[in-house]
């Protein structure tokens, strides 16, 4: 990744910019109006995410997007 002058970074594989932010504990992030991100802990090399999003939004951690679920789950019943 290099820095871009926009205070994110552009990863040299694809085309988009990552917006790096700094918040505090009870902070949030807003995007697209409907979607929330609030810091609500952080301990040692972990941070607590919450996220509040439409239903519609899809939210899983990158370590299990490639993960082949089995046929008989549906999204409500996966934790993230």
């Amino acid at each position: 990744m290099t820095e871009c002058h926009l205070g994110g970074f552009r990863d040299e594989h694809k085309e988009n910019i990552m917006l790096v932010l700094s918040r505090k504990i009870g902070e949030e992030i807003i995007i697209d109006g409907d979607i929330r991100l609030v810091v609500l802990k952080v301990k040692g090399d972990k941070v607590r995410i919450g996220i509040s999003a439409p239903e519609a939004v899809h939210i899983v951690r990158s370590e299990i997007m490639n993960v082949q679920r089995p046929e008989n789950c549906n999204d409500s019943s996966v934790s993230v």
